[in-house]
């Protein structure tokens, strides 16, 4: 009868930050702008009262607001060697 083994290999990546030291805080001052931008939007949207009077429109855009705000939200899959020659 045959033994097998199963090997696990290690993978190493090599990384680098992305930023700099002066980035940090422009992107901190940008985030804060940003924020302080969406929170008045949010207000203005949410306190008028054409959602009364069109609730399937605002609704409809509210749908579109919401899904466009996700999609800041993407996700990076993770490197494999599933399908490396080399194995």
């Amino acid at each position: 009868m045959a033994k097998t083994t199963l090997v696990r290999r290690q993978t190493t990546l090599m990384t680098e930050r992305v930023f700099k030291r002066w980035d940090y805080p422009i992107f901190a001052a940008l985030t804060v702008v940003i924020l302080a931008t969406l929170a008045y939007f949010l207000v203005y949207w949410f306190s008028r009262r054409d959602w009364i009077y069109y609730p399937l429109p605002f609704a409809i855009m509210t749908g579109g607001f919401l899904h466009y705000l996700f999609l800041m939200l993407p996700a990076r899959p993770a490197p494999s060697n599933q399908y490396s020659p080399r194995q």
